[in-house]
């Protein structure tokens, strides 16, 4: 898994360069055309789809949480893979991949590398005993680099585009828009399912123009008009909207199996469980875990965890 991953990584940055050196631009414009577009980031292959009419394959964008939560994915496997081993390439590996989070705009991304090594150091700092010396460093270290940051401001997708939300929150009194999109998206449709509870059991199907129009015509009850997106954006309101109570609770009970199959399976396995702990409170604001690409990858992780730490 990993040594595809590599590939793929390698793969994902070098068709980054390509599109720096084919466009012409300088880095910094280059960077910050890529804030904005996201079918240029590199997230590889994954946004490519075929067109079924014309033959041909297109470029999307927004994929770029459903890469990000794959690539910390690989991050886990690969600082695993370093504390066992000490192999240099996993050291190479690890900074490429950190490199690749970068260049995404996906806070979703990068709230679910702070929570699972969050939660995963905080376990480990309560369960054994560190020095305050070592406790001290570490706070000094983070303090540095964060006002290194500060200072520096390099040319990088994801701080752009945190420097743009938190611009946006402070000159505005807002959120962007991508946030506020979504706030009026669960508004509408939690309306309307409040107004019309008998679609809690069995949902709308999942059907994406069915949900748009219902988001419509709460529209037009409220006599409001509020920008929106026509998909759900997140695991549990997609679940529910499209299947009901029911299919949210088996959605629920997919990450449960996980967090019990991890819960007792070594070092990896106790990242791996925070990891799902991060994967479920990300995927309020999105459903990355749906996507192919995270299901045949945690079904992969599944099989090694059973095979080699079962």
């Amino acid at each position: 898994m990993l040594k595809i991953g590599s590939w793929v990584v390698i793969i994902s940055l070098s068709l980054y360069l390509y599109w720096y050196w084919s466009l012409g631009m300088s880095w910094g414009n280059f960077v910050s055309f890529t804030t904005w577009n996201a079918e240029y980031m590199p997230t590889g292959f994954s946004n490519m789809v075929l067109n079924l009419q014309s033959g041909m394959f297109e470029r999307i964008g927004g994929n770029h949480g459903i890469y990000g939560s794959y690539l910390v994915l690989l991050l886990i496997l690969a600082i695993f893979n370093l504390q066992e081993t000490h192999f240099r390439r996993s050291k190479i590996f690890t900074l490429l991949i950190l490199i690749n989070i970068s260049f995404l705009t996906s806070r979703e991304t990068l709230l679910l590398l702070i929570l699972t090594f969050g939660f995963y150091c905080t376990y480990i700092v309560l369960l054994s005993r560190f020095s305050k010396r070592y406790v001290y460093l570490t706070l000094l270290f983070l303090f540095i680099g964060t006002i290194s940051l500060l200072i520096w401001q390099p040319d990088v997708v994801l701080f752009n585009k945190i420097e743009h939300m938190l611009s946006s929150f402070s000159e505005r009194g807002r959120v962007d828009n991508n946030v506020s999109y979504r706030l009026n998206t669960w508004y509408l449709f939690f309306q309307y399912i409040w107004e019309h509870p008998q679609w809690i059991l069995l949902g709308f199907g999942f059907n994406r123009i069915r949900f748009e129009e219902i988001l419509s015509i709460q529209e037009q009850l409220e006599g409001v008009s509020l920008a929106h997106v026509s998909v759900p954006e997140s695991f549990y309101v997609g679940t529910l909207a499209y299947g009901g109570i029911f299919s949210l609770f088996c959605g629920i009970l997919f990450f449960v199996f996980l967090l019990i199959f991890l819960g007792r399976r070594g070092k990896l396995g106790i990242l791996l469980f925070f990891y799902v702990v991060g994967l479920m409170l990300t995927n309020g604001t999105g459903s990355s875990v749906l996507a192919e690409l995270m299901l045949s990858q945690l079904g992969l992780v599944y099989l090694y965890v059973q095979k080699n730490l079962g």
